[in-house]
């Protein structure tokens, strides 16, 4: 058998082919297997071949002649005596089993010696044959089992993502825990995820050349609807390359959350462009609430903005957010109960003519916010915000809140159960990712827009839409004449 080839005694024969993949599982150490299998092929008289087919690579193993090397004690010696060859030519070994070959073509490589890492050849995978050399020997190194790594990776504007298909046993946990070690091992940060409903894992690089995603080719592909149009805002592009947007209308409510310069100021600046450029102010009003009163400045001449400017004061934003709480909250829950229609966007299609707005309030630096204003007025304005997250999503008012402080304190277990689609982008700590996603992760992002969607209790990585301030100038120039707008 082709493990007594591999213990400590000789001599060896062996007269059928065997698949590498089983000479790991039989042993359960690669590592060793690969050791044991070069030390024999530099032994004289060993013929050790390989074939490689469409199923994997395939090891024979057999004697030619007289073993060199001395026995290590007197039974092997007598064993070897009392398997000597007879004198005279000694013919090679014929195998009696070929392995499988489904391939046209068959590879035969005697003279290479092993690497039972099982590493992907170079010539099979292609621009990225080094990346994926690397993260083999790194999984390895760190003690996961892997039984195949997608050659053909996707490539991402910001990653570029390997489908990694794990070992009989291994946890995605224990790979998660080991993600700084196969950092190490690789050169640079990686992160790792689960792929929804499939068996593979995805083990995510950084690209080199990072690209940028413009906004305006997402905005036209966004879909069209003549009457009561959704709130769609276009949200990032995955590894994949496939756009992904949100609909407020149903999510009802997004928490952006991300460290400075992490991307989560330009995400809202997305938003709001996107919901400006496809609804008009007779179907859409939008709250700014700005605290910094700077990074929404050029949105200052938008015709959507309700009372016509941008809130930058703590007072006033608890003024605007308790209007809407109450006398509009109330009006138009009469209006919904008249009309008997469970939500705005079905009042929009039964009753056009009530002209009936959708509203959405964008708060930035919510922490920030509710830090600055005192304890009275912080309770009261932490509880108009959850009014409204409770119940102004039936009547069309929905919110867009971030935070660079995503403590337990400032996003309480209410918010986040009234805002359950949330956005992280990088995060300083591990517990702010736990905060915001319920998982780590937000700490490793690469930052610029790289992001991390929890929808529906499922995880995606996008890189985000970017959006310039002098775009943003010129679209508001345009949306503020109403004549020019087509």
């Amino acid at each position: 058998m082709i493990l007594e080839a591999l213990g400590a005694r000789e001599p060896l024969w062996r007269r059928e082919w065997i698949a590498e993949e089983d000479l790991v599982d039989l042993t359960g150490d690669p590592s060793e297997v690969a050791k044991v299998l070069n030390k024999l092929a530099r032994k004289a008289g060993v013929l050790l071949h390989l074939r490689r087919t469409a199923h994997g690579r395939y090891w024979l193993l057999a004697r030619a002649g007289q073993i060199a090397d001395g026995p290590e004690n007197e039974n092997s010696a007598e064993e070897n005596r009392a398997q000597q060859p007879p004198k005279g030519p000694v013919p090679e070994p014929v195998p009696q089993a070929e392995p499988p070959t489904l391939d046209a073509d068959i590879e035969e490589e005697e003279d290479e010696i092993p690497n039972i890492g099982r590493e992907v050849p170079a010539q099979d995978a292609g621009p990225y044959a080094d990346q994926i050399a690397s993260l083999w020997r790194a999984l390895e190194a760190v003690g996961v089992r892997v039984v195949e790594i997608d050659p053909n990776p996707q490539v991402g504007p910001a990653v570029i993502q390997h489908r990694v298909l794990l070992g009989p046993g291994e946890r995605i946990d224990t790979l998660r825990r080991r993600a700084e070690d196969i950092s190490r091992e690789v050169g640079c940060d990686v992160m790792i995820s689960q792929f929804p409903g499939q068996r593979h894992v995805a083990v995510d690089f950084p690209r080199p050349d990072r690209q940028i995603v413009p906004l305006a080719p997402a905005i036209a592909a966004l879909p069209k609807e003549d009457v009561a149009p959704g709130l769609w805002m276009p949200v990032g592009v995955t590894p994949a390359g496939k756009g992904v947007a949100l609909d407020l209308a149903t999510q009802p409510h997004i928490l952006f959350a991300g460290a400075s310069g992490a991307g989560k100021t330009v995400a809202e600046q997305v938003a709001v462009v996107s919901l400006a450029v496809r609804l008009t102010p007779d179907q859409l009003e939008i709250v700014i609430i700005d605290p910094k009163a700077i990074d929404f400045s050029p949105f200052a001449m938008l015709p959507h903005l309700r009372g016509g400017r941008i809130v930058t004061e703590p007072e006033e934003a608890i003024s605007v957010l308790g209007e809407l709480t109450g006398p509009e909250l109330a009006e138009r829950t009469r209006i919904l109960q008249d009309a008997r229609c469970p939500n705005i966007r079905e009042l929009r299609v039964r009753r056009p003519d009530l002209g009936v707005k959708h509203i959405v309030v964008v708060i930035d630096e919510y922490a920030e916010l509710v830090t600055i204003l005192p304890k009275t007025e912080r309770e009261e304005f932490e509880r108009q915000i959850l009014r409204l997250a409770q119940r102004a999503r039936a009547v069309g008012i929905h919110m867009i809140i971030a935070t660079q402080r995503p403590t337990t304190e400032f996003v309480t277990g209410a918010v986040k159960a009234n805002l359950s689609t949330r956005i992280s982008f990088r995060l300083p700590q591990r517990v702010d990712s736990m905060t915001i996603i319920d998982q780590p992760g937000a700490e490793n992002l690469l930052g610029a827009g790289d992001m991390l969607l929890l929808q529906e209790g499922r995880l995606q990585r996008l890189q985000g839409y970017f959006v310039s301030m002098d775009e943003i100038a010129t679209l508001v120039t345009e949306l503020a004449q109403p004549k020019e707008r087509t």
